[in-house]
């Protein structure tokens, strides 16, 4: 009797251990996304978000020079998005590219 309870539980515990591969596998993937994003907004204080000064938002005044200034460092980093948004700055508040 012993010999069959033995039998049962090899295959419940392989079970167990792909199960526990699985969710090792998962939470892992899920710190991969969510680190990176965790960061990005606790950096993103209204102080050094270029929106923030571009559109007066986060208590912060208008300052389209500071934004741009913002949006360049970003862009020198290659962010594209920085760099179509330091374009439009330029062209709607005519500041230059820096």
């Amino acid at each position: 009797m012993a010999e069959d309870q033995f039998s049962l539980e090899i295959p419940k515990l392989v079970l167990e251990m792909k199960m526990n591969k699985r969710a090792l596998l998962f939470v892992t993937a899920m710190l991969v996304v969510a680190l990176p994003l965790a960061h990005r907004a606790a950096t993103q204080t209204p102080s050094n978000d270029p929106l923030h000064h571009e559109q007066g938002r986060g208590g912060l005044q208008k300052d389209d020079r500071e934004a741009a200034r913002l949006f360049k460092l970003a862009a020198d980093q290659g962010d594209a998005d920085a760099q179509s948004a330091l374009e439009r700055l330029a062209r709607r508040s005519r500041i230059s590219a820096l």
